[in-house]
């Protein structure tokens, strides 16, 4: 019996790793390693380790301008979680009734001015 724990991943979290290109679906070895949670270099080896097990066209070197959509998409996604986890805080957020008062301090330096 093999005692390796299994997490399971919500399918939506799949799909927004799929990126179409060069008319085929792929997914990044970070979303790969990311999902496998294995380090990048573990993977590479394995797969070095037993080509024979996947396709041919299984991998291939993104181009520079493929490498800066990913990188544009995983900072969009980026940002609008951060947007979403704003507006959470904000709906807990009390809203403060009636006048508060100014945050700071204020002194009469009239009192201290020497004559």
């Amino acid at each position: 019996m093999n005692d390796t724990p299994f997490t399971l991943v919500a399918p939506k979290s799949i799909a927004q790793r799929i990126l179409l290109s060069k008319e085929h679906k792929v997914m990044t070895e970070a979303d790969l390693t990311d999902l496998h949670g294995v380090l990048t270099k573990s993977l590479k080896q394995a797969m070095c380790r037993n080509l024979e097990c996947f396709p041919s066209n299984y991998m291939y070197p993104l181009t520079v301008e493929e490498r800066q959509e990913e990188l544009g998409r995983k900072i969009s996604s980026h940002n609008q979680t951060i947007a979403s986890l704003a507006d959470a805080f904000r709906q807990l957020m009390p809203v403060p009734v009636g006048s508060s008062r100014p945050i700071g301090f204020m002194a009469d330096i009239s009192k201290h001015r020497s004559k």
